[in-house]
């Protein structure tokens, strides 16, 4: 219910009391365009030129649809939603629309402390279905310490000389349906990470059905990161620039839910404690890595396979991608997740990863 106000009127020798509703805030939708111009109003016919003066434009509730094609600028998002009304910066449906970050800050040794191609220092903002690229000394995403609820969703991030995205002693962060690959920098500049601290304070993320590769580091590394869940992901070759090289890096502390997830060809190992206990492993393959399961995991159940699972293809740029040969030994080898709330996969198949509820 909105503000009321109070009017009196005067007439025929009686006084009447009006008691009027003040009009509701209602939430806002914005677009940007290639097209447009910062001194339009931001409506679909009238779109914004970038997406910086949509940022600072927007309030909880609010939209901002982005319209295909290439913005050459570095965002900055710093108002917050709430856990009802959150701000959302997303792709417009169907259209790609790419945040290239090239002639960004220079690259040095400390690249974390340079803005990221897209910089959240707010909490209960949502950003989907966006591309990014080329951030010349930085992460392509990073999420800024104390933020709460935030999600990033069907984003595609590459060619970062700093991580893919990095949730700096975050809260609640979902991160789903995300191809992070190609962060070069020399060895430290992980896909997806979770930056803690030591209090392990921070955590209790979902990190679901996301693809990462060619990371120089490691592929999803939950480091001082607690509590989080890490569902049917896939990370494969990782390390290849003198990084850790993990496919799945658990702690420490550690504490973490991870279910039908997959590594292969990573330099190092497919899934690795490093130091975390607590962990619970179901229904994960490991295969081609010098080391798949290490031994400080946690608790692995018999439904984790250290086997080739002879996928139609590794390619994940292939229609095949992830889906199963007729003769896998991973076809219904894997345990019922569905009432542990694993209810999707990646591929949608009788992957190892058996997933329906009259499995």
């Amino acid at each position: 219910i909105g503000r009321r106000t109070t009017n009196w009127l005067h007439a025929a020798g009686l006084t009447i009391i009006l008691s009027v509703a003040a009009p509701l805030s209602w939430a806002a939708t914005y677009y940007v365009s290639p097209s447009g111009n910062d001194s339009n109003p931001g409506t679909q016919n009238s779109p914004w030129r970038t997406i910086g003066k949509a940022a600072a434009a927007m309030v909880a509730d609010d939209t901002t649809y982005v319209r295909a094609g290439t913005y050459r600028e570095y965002v900055s998002l710093n108002r917050s939603g709430t856990s009802s009304a959150r701000i959302t910066l997303e792709a417009y449906a169907g259209e790609r629309a790419i945040l290239d970050g090239a002639g960004g800050p220079a690259p040095k040794s400390n690249f974390w402390t340079n803005p990221a191609i897209i910089h959240i220092r707010a909490s209960y903002v949502t950003v989907r279905g966006l591309e990014l690229t080329t951030a010349t000394g930085s992460d392509g995403i990073q999420s800024e310490a104390n933020n709460r609820g935030v999600v990033l969703d069907r984003l595609t991030i590459h060619d970062t000389y700093g991580g893919g995205i990095r949730l700096y002693q975050n809260h609640g962060a979902v991160v789903s349906n995300c191809h992070v690959y190609n962060t070069i920098s020399g060895g430290n500049a992980d896909c997806i990470s979770v930056g803690g601290d030591s209090s392990g304070s921070s955590g209790g993320h979902i990190f679901r059905n996301n693809v990462v590769h060619d990371c120089s580091d490691d592929g999803l590394d939950m480091w001082y990161g607690i509590n989080n869940t890490v569902d049917n992901n896939t990370a494969f070759r990782t390390g290849h620039t003198g990084g850790d090289g993990n496919g799945f890096k658990l702690g420490p502390p550690g504490g973490n839910t991870v279910r039908n997830n997959i590594a292969y060809g990573n330099y190092r190992r497919g899934f690795d404690g490093n130091g975390g206990s607590g962990n619970q492993l179901s229904s994960n393959i490991a295969f081609q890595n010098p080391v798949n399961f290490r031994d400080n995991l946690g608790t692995i159940d018999a439904s984790n396979r250290a086997v080739d699972p002879l996928f139609a293809s590794i390619d994940p740029n292939s229609p095949d991608f992830l889906r199963l040969s007729a003769s896998s030994p991973a076809r219904n080898a894997g345990v019922n997740l569905y009432a542990q709330g694993v209810t999707t996969d990646q591929v949608g198949s009788n992957i190892l990863r058996v997933i329906t509820p009259s499995a």
